[in-house]
């Protein structure tokens, strides 16, 4: 039905997702919304960036900001914890 990629880094404390995608006929029902909430929950106070996004993922990252009041920018950076 779906799939939430993404990474944190604790050292660092940032997250960056990845991928996330819902099936078209599971989309609009808050799979990931709730997905999301899940990975950021134990990543209080952390910065976040995504991969490039598409227009439906600029849609959903910037209604996700707006709910969490986290940023979620567009080509982010991952730190060499999570590249090595």
């Amino acid at each position: 039905m779906g799939c939430l990629e993404y990474q944190v880094c604790h050292v660092c404390r940032i997250g960056y997702v990845a991928n996330i995608a819902v099936a078209s006929h599971w989309q609009g029902q808050g799979l990931g919304r709730h997905a999301l909430h899940t990975a950021m929950a134990p990543c209080g106070g952390y910065a976040w960036s995504t991969s490039r996004q598409s227009s439906e993922g600029r849609r959903f990252f910037a209604a996700m900001e707006e709910e969490t009041e986290v940023a979620f920018p567009a080509a982010g950076t991952r730190c060499s914890h999570m590249t090595s």
